[in-house]
């Protein structure tokens, strides 16, 4: 009798645990999800507007760029940006996103503000399951509050 008692109560131990799990994984699914969502909102007012500051430089006088996919390799050997001569930083990615999109888009930059700020929202969504695995003793509010500040910062504008 005292080994079915036993087991009866190691059963519903477990079951409480998988609620439990299962409860936190979807407290994560909707801390994803806000995050992700956040960091899309902030910056999507960007959609309606032109190419500005360096993006000139990269995208619609950049004849590397324009060269679309067929640019990557020559990308990966030149720098960011070169004015009068001079070279500025060495950023390879911006650049062969911006190649990817002139490949699909044309010189387009409603399309490049929306993919920038699709890619912005997914960032915030990987820091917060990357805060989430670090942090996994803490409350999830941690990791989101942690989250919700690094999108909103102003560094990132």
């Amino acid at each position: 009798m005292a080994s079915k008692t036993g087991l009866k109560n190691k059963t519903v131990i477990q079951a409480a645990a998988s609620q439990n799990a299962v409860h936190h994984a979807r407290w994560k699914l909707a801390g994803v999800l806000i995050v992700a969502l956040f960091g899309f909102a902030l910056y999507i007012n960007t959609y309606p507007n032109g190419y500005v500051m360096d993006d000139v430089f990269v995208t619609a006088q950049n004849e590397v760029v324009k060269k679309g996919l067929k640019g990557i390799p020559e990308i990966l050997k030149t720098p960011y940006i070169v004015i009068d001569g001079v070279s500025f930083d060495y950023r390879p990615c911006v650049k062969i996103n911006y190649a990817i999109e002139y490949e699909l888009f044309g010189e387009n930059a409603h399309i490049s503000h929306l993919i920038q700020a699709l890619l912005y929202g997914l960032c915030c969504a990987a820091l917060f399951l990357l805060l989430s695995m670090l942090l996994p003793q803490y409350n999830l509010l941690l990791p989101l509050s942690a989250t919700l500040l690094f999108a909103a910062h102003p560094i990132h504008t």
